[in-house]
Order: structure tokens, then C-alpha cells, then sequence
């Protein structure tokens, strides 16, 4: 039950670093070899392999958008019994974003995250108004 605790309490800090645009911060709990998967059919969808790789991504991201604000609403644990870590987990959340065109734009959606031995695997997102998404991004 700790560990579930404590990977709550990391998935809000986790948003945070987001929010501070700190793309070192938000991969140093992540493995060399993560995957993150991004939504939609726009030019930076699909699927990022590997740290540095990720780091690009954040970097296109934090481009493209001047202000983020990423707050958690509900963050689900698949095993609350864990002890080692070694979880998947779901994080819902409401966004903000300001993008490069000082366009506001605002969305929720979840992110999937499994984790292994405290450092994320696997981080796949989904926005739940896909329209939206896309203006944002201008696509």
C-alpha cells in the first residue's frame, strides 16, 4: 500500500515538472529505454523510443506551447498491494496550454503510465476532445 501511495504522490510531482517545463527533471524517472506514446494523427504523434528521444518531444512540446498547466484529478493504481514498485497506473488531468500563437486552449484526458521499479516504462497519453487537440497544435 506504500508504494501506491508514494506512486500518487509522484505522478503529481510529475505534473509539476511538466507544468515548470523541465524536460530533465521529467525524464530523470524515467528509464533509458522508455517508450511514450503521443495521440492523434498531427506531425508529432506516434511513438517516441528511448530517453533521448523523449527529450525531443518535450522540447517540440515546450515549443509549441509557451505556458502549460497540467493539475491531476484522479490517479488510479492497478495494484494497491505492490511494494516494489512495479505498477501501471492511470492519471487523469485537466490541461491548459497557451500555445506559440497565444491561442488558449483547454482539454483533459489520461495518461497510462506502467512503472517498474520506480522508473516509468511506458507513458501513453489520450486527450478526450480530439478537435481541440488538433487546433491547439494547429493541425
Amino acid at each position: 500500500m506504500f508504494a501506491a501511495l508514494a506512486l500518487k504522490l509522484m505522478a503529481g510531482r510529475s505534473l509539476n515538472d511538466v507544468n515548470k517545463r523541465d524536460a530533465d527533471k521529467i525524464l530523470s524517472h524515467w528509464t533509458d529505454d522508455s517508450v511514450m506514446v503521443y495521440p492523434g494523427h498531427i506531425w508529432i504523434s506516434g511513438r517516441w523510443e528511448g530517453k533521448e528521444k523523449i527529450k525531443e518531444f518535450f522540447q517540440l512540446y515546450f515549443d509549441q506551447f509557451k505556458d502549460v498547466r497540467y493539475s491531476g484529478q484522479v490517479v488510479c493504481v492497478k495494484n494497491p498491494f505492490d511494494f516494489l514498485f512495479c505498477n501501471t497506473i492511470m492519471v487523469g488531468w485537466n490541461q491548459r496550454v497557451v500555445n506559440k500563437y497565444d491561442e488558449v486552449y483547454e482539454n483533459c484526458g489520461l495518461s497510462m503510465i506502467k512503472i517498474r521499479f520506480a522508473k516509468v516504462t511506458l507513458c501513453q497519453d489520450c486527450y478526450f476532445d480530439v478537435a481541440t487537440f488538433e487546433k491547439a497544435w494547429r493541425e
